[in-house]
């Protein structure tokens, strides 16, 4: 193994270690994590965001993410809003209950993350943010292109 495959499978065990913090984290507040991050993304979407916007976002099954609105649904964490464009679009945000329900459990874990975060020099901040985003982009770019490639070979394959 190269110094560069060491590096690169290093660097993806810290990484599967914060996954499991988090799913660590959402356990605890009786969550999954698809849920912990479903609930986030209705957190930070006060004007609404739909079913379609979620599965897109946090890259779910539309049955994993049905089954957590469903769940809030019955417990009236969420409210549908009716688009003004689209009458079949229906955007969902947060109830009075459902934003107490969601401070509760984010909160305290962007608490968590600014101590963490803020360990950190300014510097070395700035370059984390940089080199995660960076990262992140090179990784879409070619999983991307190995699902294009993937479909390709399969669609040969299937041809007589």
């Amino acid at each position: 193994m190269t110094a560069e495959q060491k590096d690169n499978k290093h660097y993806l065990r810290i990484f599967d270690q914060q996954m499991s913090l988090y799913e660590h984290y959402a356990r605890k507040n009786g969550l999954q994590s698809k849920s912990l991050f479903i609930l986030l993304w209705l957190y930070y979407s006060p004007r609404g965001i739909t079913q379609k916007q979620i599965v897109e976002k946090t890259y779910s099954t539309k049955q994993v993410v049905n089954a957590s609105l469903k769940r809030w649904r019955e417990k009236d964490y969420i409210t549908f809003l009716e688009s003004q464009t689209d009458h079949r679009e229906k955007k969902m945000i947060l109830s009075p209950k459902g934003q107490k329900y969601a401070k509760s459990i984010i909160d305290p874990l962007e608490k968590i993350e600014e101590a963490a975060f803020n360990s950190l020099s300014v510097q070395k901040q700035k370059a984390m943010i940089q080199l995660t985003d960076h990262y992140y982009q090179a990784l879409l770019a070619h999983m991307q292109y190995y699902f294009v490639q993937k479909e390709a070979e399969k669609t040969t394959k299937e041809k007589p």
